[in-house]
């Protein structure tokens, strides 16, 4: 009787683990989805994105903070479509240019209007 308790709280401990690990693995892919569009609609989409305001000059810093963390959370996620060298390049880019906007760096707004190329990310992602 105990061999019988035993198996059977060891299976439904295993049962639980993979269900845990297959609603976790399944769960990544559309996390990142979500991700990817809460930032492109917020962060990339439009006149009165982010992204305009940063280059126009016209963000605060809290908006601007705001893009970087943003971009840090979209460089964590995986593409849909393309390969993870180029998303990692892109958005590694986007990343380095917000941050360097952060750090007072000139130069930075160049590189944000050159990262923040959609067309570039959309002929491969999307």
């Amino acid at each position: 009787m105990k061999n019988i308790i035993k198996t059977s709280i060891a299976f439904a401990i295993a049962a639980t683990f993979g269900a845990v690990a297959t609603t976790s693995f399944a769960g990544d892919k559309s996390d990142d989805h979500e991700t990817i569009e809460m930032v492109m609609k917020k962060g990339m989409k439009g006149k009165g994105s982010l992204v305009a305001k940063v280059k126009s000059g016209k963000a605060s810093k809290e908006e601007l903070k705001q893009l970087h963390d943003m971009f840090v959370k979209l460089a964590a996620t995986k593409p849909e479509k393309g390969g993870l060298d180029s998303w990692k390049a892109k958005t590694a880019a986007l990343v380095k240019a917000t941050d360097g906007l952060l750090k007072g760096n000139a130069k930075a707004k160049g590189a944000l209007n050159k990262a923040a190329n959609c067309k570039a990310c959309h002929n491969i992602h999307k």
